[in-house]
C-alpha cells in the first residue's frame, strides 16, 4: 500500500508538471523510488494511474463537501470553503482532475464523466436552495462558474495562493458573486400588434 501511494503521488507530481502523454511508466517509477517493471505489480499501466488519480480527486471532493447547517447560505459556504481547502491541498490531482480528461480510455472517461456531474448536480441544488427566484439553467451556469474560479487554484502561482485564509476569503467572494446573480427573465408577453 505504501509502494502504491508513492506511485500514485509521484504519478501526480508528473503529469501535473509535464502532462500526461509526455510522462513514462519508467519516468514514474524513478520519482516513485522503484523500477519501473515494478510499477506493473501494482497498476496495470499508466493509464490506471491516470484513473486512479480522477477517482482519489473525486473521492475527496465528495467527501469534503458534505455539509451542515442551519440554512442553505451556511450550508453552500461550507462547501465552497471545503472545496478550496481541497484544492489548495492537492493541486496537482485537482490540476489533472481539471485538465487530463482527454487522456482518459473511453470507458474511463464515461465513469468519471457521470461521477462528475453528479458532483456538479451537488453543487447546483445547493445553489437553487440559495437561489431559488432564478431557473435551473441559471443554477447549472453558477454551478459551473463557481467551480471553475474555485478549480483555478491549482493552476495559479505558489506565491498568489499566499492570501492569509483563502478559502474564506474566496467563499465570501463566491458567495458575493452568486447573491448578485439576477433572476431568470420572464419572456415578456406578445404585444398586441405582435399578435395580430
Amino acid at each position: 500500500m505504501e509502494t502504491d501511494r508513492a506511485i500514485l503521488r509521484a504519478a501526480a507530481e508528473l503529469f501535473h508538471a509535464r502532462g500526461f502523454s509526455t510522462v513514462r511508466v519508467d519516468d514514474i517509477g524513478t520519482r516513485a523510488g522503484v523500477t519501473g517493471p515494478a510499477i506493473y505489480r501494482h497498476f496495470a499501466g499508466k493509464d490506471e494511474i491516470l484513473a486512479t488519480l480522477f477517482d482519489e480527486a473525486l473521492d475527496g471532493l465528495l467527501a469534503a463537501t458534505v455539509t451542515s447547517g442551519p440554512d442553505a447560505q451556511s450550508r453552500l459556504a461550507g462547501m465552497v470553503r471545503a472545496h478550496a481547502t481541497f484544492v489548495l491541498a492537492e493541486r496537482e490531482l485537482t490540476s489533472i482532475w481539471t485538465r487530463e480528461d482527454h487522456s482518459l480510455d473511453p470507458d474511463t472517461r464515461r465513469r468519471i464523466l457521470r461521477r462528475t456531474e453528479a458532483y456538479l448536480e451537488r453543487w447546483t441544488r445547493a445553489i437553487a436552495d440559495v437561489l431559488p427566484t432564478c431557473g435551473g439553467a441559471e443554477h447549472r451556469a453558477a454551478a459551473h462558474a463557481a467551480l471553475g474560479l474555485l478549480n483555478s487554484f491549482a493552476h495559479w502561482p505558489r506565491e498568489s495562493v499566499g492570501v492569509q485564509d483563502l478559502p474564506d476569503y474566496v467563499a465570501r467572494f463566491v458567495l458575493a458573486g452568486l447573491a448578485a446573480t439576477p433572476a431568470a427573465e420572464t419572456p415578456a408577453p406578445p404585444s398586441a400588434a405582435a399578435a395580430a
